[in-house]
């Protein structure tokens, strides 16, 4: 099952069949949250280092540096200890190709672990970039469900000067690639959050949030539909067959 969904311009309104069973059980405020298939989506303002679910997602880039914005803020929070570590995977893999993403202790954070996910870092094709940023988040929530956790926080990523993507492509790119993976993958994740810091950022991954809501709504209204439909004809044209054909071809029509 593939839906895809884009940001729309404007305040959308909250629609009355949101779903929103779960409460939020950890520290920073939800701006918006969804509840389907026994998994919570939220949107959070907040610098994601504060965040304490078991895992977040550092957007790193290949050499795990992390000198400048959301990267930085996460391990300079990390302290000295996810600092010696992002240095020991550098020296024992490498550079981190764009498009993976590796696991690590996360030092002084409130959470278990951090992803350090690399996402395209100059901007030279659309499609291959695109694809490297879906990859990484990919695989990403593939980590995460891997070492077994079930919360996680995803920033935005990609986006800026260096790689071209404005904020509401790649924050459409990113929430896609989240309900792709779990419309197609079995998963262990139970609560999936969007965090960052920058209001604006948050807007768009409200709105994102809410048009997916609406489109899943409906889809599930058409299947229903579908359904109640279907399974009348069948059973009715099993009964008219014992009784009488004629009665059974105009009913088919």
């Amino acid at each position: 099952m593939k839906l895809l969904f884009s940001s729309s311009s404007g305040k959308e309104k909250v629609p009355k069949n949101l779903n929103i069973t779960q409460k939020n059980i950890f520290g920073n405020s939800e701006n918006q949250a969804v509840v389907f298939q026994n998994l919570r989506i939220a949107v959070v303002t907040a610098c994601i280092s504060t965040e304490n679910t078991e895992v977040i997602i550092n957007p790193s880039n290949s050499s795990l540096s992390n000198t400048t914005g959301i990267s930085h803020a996460v391990v300079n929070k990390g302290g000295k200890k996810l600092i010696a570590e992002c240095n020991q995977i550098i020296q024992n893999y490498g550079q981190i190709e764009p498009g993976n993403a590796i696991i690590s202790s996360a030092g002084e954070l409130n959470c278990k672990k951090v992803i350090h996910a690399v996402g395209p870092s100059i901007f030279q094709n659309s499609e291959e970039a695109e694809l490297q940023l879906r990859t990484a988040i990919f695989n990403s929530l593939k980590l995460c469900d891997l070492y077994q956790y079930q919360s996680i926080s995803i920033p935005i990523m990609s986006s800026g000067k260096m790689v071209g993507f404005s904020k509401e492509k790649s924050a459409m790119i990113i929430f896609n690639s989240v309900i792709e993976y779990i419309l197609n993958n079995s998963t262990n994740i139970k609560h999936i959050r969007f965090t960052n810091l920058d209001k604006s950022i948050s807007e768009v991954f409200t709105n994102l949030l809410i048009n997916f809501q609406k489109r899943y709504v409906q889809v599930l209204a058409s299947q229903r539909m579908q359904q109640e439909i279907i399974i009348p004809r069948y059973r009715v044209s099993l009964e008219s067959n014992s009784s009488n054909s004629s009665a059974r071809n105009s009913y088919e029509q």
